[in-house]
């Protein structure tokens, strides 16, 4: 029996045309999302933004633009959290189709991307950067030269909330499964 709530975190590499998606448009979604009621996110630590919230969803990015990352607010049953985050993702690609993007899915781009160019090495300095602390301040200084590849890969994440009596019950479960 599960107890609690259930909460998602997806990222989606999005590209524009054959490349992975540019701050100019990264910006222009937002601009649409708050022309909708949505309010903007910024970086605490570095003051840039990084996305948009409304009704506890935060529409975001992780690791650079082109990746975007949305956070849903817990429900009570998966299919509540289903139900939100189809109708969140038909809202974003008409959005993103609008401004000839496409979301591509989770996992790895496809296509070439020349993560070896010399302005991939400075992460920071790169044009599809975000002003996220843990990108400008955290990642550029643990990974070095390998940072700029976090641009070109997106996960999922399930957040179950689970009696602390209960978890390893549970995740013997789900290794189980």
């Amino acid at each position: 029996m599960m107890y609690g709530m259930i909460g998602y975190e997806f990222e989606f590499i999005v590209h524009e045309g054959d490349r992975p998606l540019s701050k100019e448009k990264f910006l222009q979604l937002h601009k649409e999302l708050q022309a909708d009621g949505w309010k903007p996110k910024y970086d605490p630590d570095t003051g840039g933004f990084t996305g948009s919230t409304k009704d506890g969803i935060y529409v975001t990015t992780d690791d650079g633009v082109g990746v975007m990352e949305l956070n849903m607010p817990p429900t009570d049953t998966v299919q509540e959290s289903h139900e939100r985050m189809s109708s969140l993702l038909e809202k974003l690609q008409k959005i993103y189709r609008g401004l000839g993007c496409s979301m591509v899915g989770t996992s790895v781009y496809p296509g070439e991307f020349d993560a070896l160019s010399p302005k991939c090495r400075e992460y920071c300095l790169h044009p599809d950067c975000c002003e996220k602390s843990i990108i400008k301040l955290v990642l550029a200084q643990r990974l070095k030269e390998n940072h700029h590849y976090f641009f070109l890969i997106a996960a999922n994440h399930i957040w179950l909330d689970l009696p602390k009596n209960d978890v390893a019950r549970n995740l013997y479960t789900f290794n189980r499964l």
